[in-house]
This record gives C-alpha cells, structure tokens and sequence, in this order.
C-alpha cells in the first residue's frame, strides 16, 4: 500500500519511499499472520468447511495469509457429507481441527 502519510517523519525511517508523480509515499507492506483462528459451523475430518450466518463474511478470507490455520467445529461430519458445492475452505488449507464439543 503506498501512503503519504508518515513521509518526513521518524515513522518513514528504514522504509521504501516511492515517488509518483512528484508526490512521495511510503511503502507499507502487508502483515504476516503466524496464526488464523477461525470457527466452522460443519467440517469434515480431512478439514473441508462451510460456515453458518454471518461467519461467512470473514472467516472463508482468514486462512488465506497465515503460516498456521486453527479450526474449531461446532460439527464434525465423515468424509463425503459436506457437498462440494457449500464448502467454503478447501481441507488443505486447515492445519489443526478442533471440535467444540
């Protein structure tokens, strides 16, 4: 993300500055999580999982960026119960599955 905010300051020290036309920014990188911790209404036990009401919003993006994936379940359902259509998260990117109960 290229930003003016901070340029001239102690904030832009050690940072890459970019000029565009004639106007200085800095650049600020993306943040790397370690860990996602993210709730699953249903998954099956290779890690495949669809979420429920608003979890839908943000929890399908989360395990996108971390190093580690952290899922707990509500339900924990065989291989092949879950239809391929509403399965939000694809089993590899879940690292770590955990059930609620």
């Amino acid at each position: 993300m290229l930003t003016p905010t901070g340029v001239g300051t102690s904030v832009a020290e050690g940072k890459r500055q970019i000029e565009v036309d004639g106007t200085t920014f800095l650049l600020e990188t993306a943040l790397r999580a370690q860990f996602a911790l993210v709730h699953a209404f249903l998954a099956d036990y290779l890690g495949n999982l669809t979420y429920a009401l608003t979890a839908r919003n943000f929890n399908p993006i989360m395990r996108w960026r971390p190093d580690t994936v952290i899922v707990t379940a509500e339900h924990i359902v065989p291989v092949g119960v879950i239809a391929p259509e509403p399965r939000l998260t694809p089993a590899p990117l879940v690292d770590y599955l955990i059930t609620n109960g």
